[in-house]
């Protein structure tokens, strides 16, 4: 494949076949004020034609937030209009429903058009949701942290599975209906990552195979509609499964990239990784 220079654009690697190795490099969202963005969200509707991608950039010592959407598999990408706080974001199987996890819950029914602020809010660094969003998973920053799952739109949570106090939460995906989950740890101070899945609605987790928890710096995980397929970036590289996290392989054809976040459409054919901007110098 030919390489590409690109600046102020947020580079994406679309699967259009997640587990035949075939990749094709897109442009994401220009930059709008080129400061090379960190991405840590992308999600796509069941179809895979509607994605929105969220992130953040930083200008005199402060953050601000950038969300986009696409209409047309990741062609092209538009600004959204979004609440004063943004953190990570959900989307329903028809991609009109849409809801954000920061220190206040969101909740937009006509594609992020307009917002609601609704109650239970919490200060997650991650969430995923199943198809309809009433039922949710989330992560707090920092080491030793717990898992916490919700069964109403996020009004109440309940705390799950603790980690040491020397390992911190990454990111976390859903099947579609809430059963099976995975969620990503890393240790700040080996640099190791654990990749845990649960097949009961996060009630209980295992860790997965040692080959692939020994990878450095996992960042994103996302999971197919019915949790057997999962894509998992980390260590410059993306790993797949298809059954259920019980083992993982890594895409040899995909390009060894600092990718920042993840999807999967439904069906589990269709895999995009979001490349980091990264400044010169």
């Amino acid at each position: 494949m030919k390489k590409v220079t690109l600046l102020l654009v947020a580079l994406s690697f679309l699967a259009t076949d997640a587990f035949a190795e075939t990749w094709t490099q897109l442009n994401g969202p220009l930059d709008p004020f080129g400061a090379f963005p960190q991405w840590n969200k992308i999600v796509l509707s069941a179809d895979g034609k509607t994605a929105f991608l969220s992130g953040s950039y930083k200008s005199n010592s402060l953050t601000y937030p950038l969300f986009f959407f696409s209409t047309n598999s990741e062609l092209t990408w538009s600004p959204v209009a979004f609440p004063a706080s943004i953190g990570n974001v959900n989307i329903s199987a028809d991609g009109s429903k849409l809801m954000i996890i920061y220190a206040t819950n969101y909740v937009s029914t006509n594609s992020g058009v307009t917002w609601d602020a609704v109650t239970g809010s919490r200060n997650f660094i991650a969430v995923a949701s199943s198809a309809d969003v009433k039922k949710m998973v989330g992560i707090f920053p920092g080491t030793g942290g717990s898992i916490y799952v919700s069964t109403n739109f996020g009004a109440t949570w309940k705390s799950t599975m603790t980690l040491g106090s020397s390992s911190a939460w990454y990111s976390v995906a859903s099947s579609a209906d809430g059963t099976k989950l995975y969620a990503l740890a890393n240790d700040p101070g080996t640099l190791i990552g654990t990749i845990y899945r649960s097949t009961n609605s996060g009630a209980t987790w295992l860790s997965t195979a040692p080959s692939v928890t020994k990878f450095i710096d996992l960042y994103g995980v996302a999971s197919s509609a019915d949790g057997k397929k999962a894509a998992v970036v980390g260590g410059g590289f993306i790993f797949t499964t298809t059954n259920a996290g019980a083992s993982w392989i890594r895409q040899t054809q995909a390009p060894s990239k600092i990718y920042g976040c993840v999807t999967i459409s439904a069906d589990g054919t269709k895999i995009t990784a979001v490349e980091q901007s990264i400044p010169p110098g």
